[in-house]
């Protein structure tokens, strides 16, 4: 695609540089360092498709292509689209559309070598969104209180940056903002001042690839950007290889050091996995509990048959049937 030599061994050895995202992937980084974001944590799969870029509506075209025409396993895992010669304002202006397939997109920028990287979302993303939204929405409707829930899917946040020692990322006087992408948020209908109706009362990211240390910093900017408006935070990670699937809730911690005497991190609160078995006769191996309570999700007490959103054994293997049939979906595409 006209790639020059340059960047395209640049691309390749930035499996350990960091790059700027905006979406449900990105952490907090330094205002002083020379990228910004995440780091790619392995090299893109031979699927990767790449263009020399031109325009937007040719960004958005290419996204087009990929999204239509996956093969082994990038439908799984989710196309990569690579971009050559992607300046700061064509950068500025994909970041700052609407388009319905940009806003689905991971994006990896390196200002420097002017290189963009788009990551689509994958199958394992959507699916397991799509599980655990169908097991709050049957609880919230065996006790009739669906109507008071907005499942919003995939939504996009501005939040502040926040440093190691939780005060606001401030440059040349500005406060440093990041745009973080959610796998499914849920608002209630019950908000009353001073809350306000922006914030979701529960999010979820789903857990693919992501490092460990990456997910800790994505779960404290969720619960500390928001001043502990978000009330329920909770991360589904998918491990295909192993086939475990591990729910975890998320709480803040207050965790100083010498240079750091008001930093708070991330932890699990809560920890439930399910194993599958390795022969249709045997039972899936499930270990911990897990519980969402009504007042996270509805902003108020629990009335008459209301009661907390509780992790059944029926429920967890109902949520991992429906995920590891992905499995299935991809087995019969290969035929």
């Amino acid at each position: 695609m006209g790639r020059p030599d340059n960047l395209g061994k640049a691309i390749r050895s930035h499996c350990s540089l960091e790059f700027e995202l905006s979406d449900s992937m990105a952490g907090p980084s330094s205002p002083s360092s020379g990228t910004q974001g995440r780091a790619i944590l392995n090299p893109y799969p031979t699927t990767t498709i790449e263009y020399q870029y031109r325009d937007l509506e040719q960004c958005i075209r290419g996204i087009e292509s990929a999204a239509t025409s996956f093969t082994d396993g990038s439908r799984a895992d989710g196309s990569w689209i690579v971009f050559y010669g992607v300046d700061e304002h064509a950068f500025d202006e994909i970041r700052n559309s609407d388009h319905e397939l940009l806003t689905i997109c991971t994006k990896f920028f390196d200002q420097n070598a002017e290189v963009l990287v788009l990551k689509m979302e994958s199958l394992w993303h959507s699916t397991t969104s799509m599980a655990v939204a169908r097991w709050i929405d049957r609880k919230a409707h065996a006790m009739n209180v669906e109507s008071e829930l907005l499942f919003t899917g995939t939504a996009h946040y501005k939040l502040p940056q926040f440093d190691d020692n939780g005060l606001p990322v401030v440059a040349e006087g500005t406060l440093q903002m990041i745009q973080k992408r959610a796998d499914q948020v849920i608002h209630s209908f019950a908000v009353s001042p001073p809350r306000r109706t922006k914030w979701p009362t529960f999010v979820l990211e789903v857990i693919y690839t992501e490092a460990r240390f990456r997910v800790e910093q994505d779960m404290r900017l969720w619960l500390q950007a928001t001043q502990g408006q978000v009330e329920f935070v909770m991360t589904v990670s998918v491990q295909p290889r192993t086939k475990r699937i591990t729910l975890e809730q998320w709480g803040l911690r207050h965790e100083p050091t010498k240079d750091h005497p008001d930093r708070v991190i991330a932890e699990p609160v809560q920890i439930m996995w399910i194993e599958k078995p390795q022969s249709s006769g045997q039972d899936h191996i499930i270990d911990g509990s897990f519980e969402i309570p009504f007042r996270s999700l509805f902003l108020r007490d629990p009335e008459g048959n209301e009661d907390g959103f509780f992790m059944t054994h029926e429920d967890i293997t109902r949520l991992a049937r429906d995920i590891w049939r992905v499995d299935a979906i991809l087995a019969a595409e290969n035929e």
